[in-house]
């Protein structure tokens, strides 16, 4: 095996299935095993092996590329970790799985071929603390007795479609911090014990089938830092979360007023909102953002992603390494739905898309120092461009377009050195456009539909007077689909204290199925304003 495969083992004496795996395997870029292990065919020797991690990551079989059958006599096994590969498990291996290694604490197939049904077996492992089937061609009823196991703190059967089933009742005595249904076909309602999971820090529940209420009893969540209720039927409840920092609720059908703030500080580290398609109408909540302070500073000296990205992580009980699951997310980013796969402690981006959202653009907002990506396009705006947006020297990508903005803009944007997309098109802007710097690397389509704009990329050259024109008016046009019903912001998303009362439609948008040709972005690791990097997925 060579370097590049990065294989590494702690062994000590008599490993034959490792050499048994070391002549199957044709690449491997990590192999780990916590001690020796003796014969294969003695199954007296392997039923007095030690507990022991067993980890392959991004390896390949010659063959059939099957998992080996010798794994499941090793009876003592507390982690079996196969992830990332080009792995098939035969039709019953789950159920194999269930009855040969009972001593299963970590359950990582994840990417693994299973094609299967989850057998009801598998809810009698009471030791197991974290199962990720995450897109494995899953399908069947989803067994509830997995939810209710006595120790699980991990769930992830994200993109199964065909995998269905639903959400039973929790205990008080539950410990689950990490739950990840998305792309999966799960329905009915949220029962109000999951208020109960008050170690939940992660939840995701992204493009299932979900319906009613959301939970009053959510409010008891207080460790939720991720939430993902997008592309549901949820219709209304209240949100409220001290430690939150990622929340979207983007194409949920969101509608109605924002109410004033209350006076309780809320949400003091949100970074990333997301409440783009939606039907939210009225100003632009200044008052939010001015006490979000997690988007006006950030911690130089502790920059870290948002948990490790599918790294080895200690675990607890033994000291070894387990791979744990980043963050990650999909927002519409320079214009293109961007799946970021990781996103570091200082990312923070602000989505408005697609709401009826009116008047100016708060000065306010240039508090937010650290902000990367603000999206305000598709709205009713009118005025002028803040000159204080110019201070936000950290923002990467600017969308302002398809609004009724007018006036210049403001030749002070050419300091955001770190701007890497504006859109400004379809707004009433005049005079010349600014030269110099990041606005020389903007084409056309960033400034059309401004008739009144001029200078370079577009055609049109500047002539010595200019005078901003009086700007036409489609606002009736976008005022024209009225709703059902007019609910103050508290009824549609509240923050803070007394949380986000979401009204009609809940839901948030975090993470979509991988596609052929979607963007990854990849954040530097180091200075905040660190430039992203793009890279095309090749499937």
């Amino acid at each position: 095996m060579s370097d590049d495969h990065q294989a590494s083992s702690n062994l000590d004496h008599g490993f034959d299935l490792f050499r048994y795996l070391r002549k199957k395997l044709v690449k491997c870029r990590y192999v780990m095993m916590k001690r020796a292990l003796p014969c294969c065919n003695s199954k007296k020797a392997l039923s007095s092996i030690n507990p022991l991690p067993l980890i392959l990551k991004d390896f390949v079989l010659d063959g059939t590329n099957e998992i080996p059958a010798e794994i499941l006599q090793l009876s003592k096994l507390v982690s079996l970790v196969l992830y990332s590969n080009p792995l098939k498990l035969h039709k019953s291996g789950l159920k194999s799985i269930a009855e040969k290694l009972t001593n299963l604490e970590e359950l990582v197939l994840s990417e693994v071929d299973i094609s299967s049904t989850i057998p009801s077996i598998l809810a009698n492992l009471s030791s197991l603390t974290t199962i990720f089937l995450r897109d494995c061609g899953l399908h069947g009823e989803f067994p509830t007795g997995i939810f209710q196991l006595p120790n699980l703190k991990s769930l992830s059967v994200r993109f199964n479609p065909k995998l269905t089933g639903h959400v039973p009742e929790f205990n008080r005595s539950s410990p689950f911090e990490n739950l990840r249904l998305a792309g999966a076909s799960f329905s009915g309602k949220l029962p109000d014990s999951m208020g109960n999971l008050q170690s939940l820090y992660y939840l995701d529940v992204d493009s299932c089938n979900f319906s009613g209420p959301i939970p009053l009893s959510f409010a008891n969540l207080t460790k939720l830092t991720y939430l993902d209720l997008s592309n549901n039927n949820f219709n209304r409840g209240t949100l409220s979360w001290v430690e939150l920092k990622v929340l979207i609720l983007q194409s949920n059908g969101l509608y109605g007023f924002i109410g004033k703030l209350e006076t309780i500080p809320r949400f003091p580290k949100l970074q990333v909102i997301d409440v783009s398609n939606n039907n939210i109408r009225g100003k632009l909540p200044y008052e939010y953002f001015q006490i979000w302070k997690s988007m006006q500073s950030f911690d130089i000296g502790n920059l870290m992603y948002m948990q490790a990205n599918i790294q080895m992580q200690k675990y607890p009980s033994n000291g070894w390494l387990m791979p744990s699951y980043a963050y990650s997310m999909t927002l519409t980013n320079k214009g293109i739905k961007t799946e970021y796969s990781r996103i570091q402690d200082f990312f923070v981006a602000i989505d408005l898309l697609g709401n009826k959202f009116e008047g100016e653009i708060p000065k306010i907002w240039g508090n937010l120092k650290v902000l990367h990506m603000l999206n305000l396009s598709n709205n009713i705006l009118t005025s002028f461009i803040p000159l204080s947006l110019a201070t936000l020297t950290n923002l990467e990508s600017l969308d302002l377009s398809q609004n009724m903005l007018v006036g210049e803009i403001p030749p002070q944007l050419v300091e955001l050195t770190f701007l890497a997309f504006l859109n400004v098109a379809h707004n009433n802007f005049t005079g010349p456009i600014p030269q110099g710097k990041q606005f020389l690397t903007f084409q056309n389509n960033s400034f059309d539909g401004n008739v009144e704009l001029c200078g370079s990329p577009l055609s049109k050259r500047c002539a010595n007077s200019e005078h901003p024109p009086t700007p036409t008016s489609n606002f009736e046009a976008k005022q024209g689909s009225e709703f059902p019903f007019e609910f103050d912001w508290k009824v549609v998303v509240m923050v803070y204290g007394c949380g986000f009362i979401v009204g009609v439609s809940v839901g948030q948008i975090i993470i979509k199925r991988k596609s052929s040709g979607r963007f990854i972005n990849s954040f530097a690791i180091g200075h905040p304003a660190g430039r992203v990097k793009w890279r095309r997925r090749q499937k």
